[in-house]
């Protein structure tokens, strides 16, 4: 079973296919982000596994962006 650790979803743009990106965990302890780009049908979406280091890095860089000066 997988278990959502984030997601969000841009509203819904006229062509009816919104963008989202979703963080999740799986059964096997594999963690993944989803992203789907919008329009086309809803058919342009990729999973990534990345491993725990890289989700580390990630936040790290994230928040040194977010909180700059």
């Amino acid at each position: 079973m997988t278990h959502n650790i984030f997601a969000w979803t841009e509203p819904t743009p006229p062509e009816g296919f919104s963008a989202f990106v979703s963080i999740n965990r799986d059964e096997h302890g594999r963690h993944t982000i989803t992203v789907r780009a919008r329009g086309n049908a809803g058919r342009d979406v990729v999973t990534v596994e990345m491993p725990v280091e890289a989700f580390e890095a990630m936040n790290t860089d994230l928040a040194a962006d977010l909180y700059r000066d």
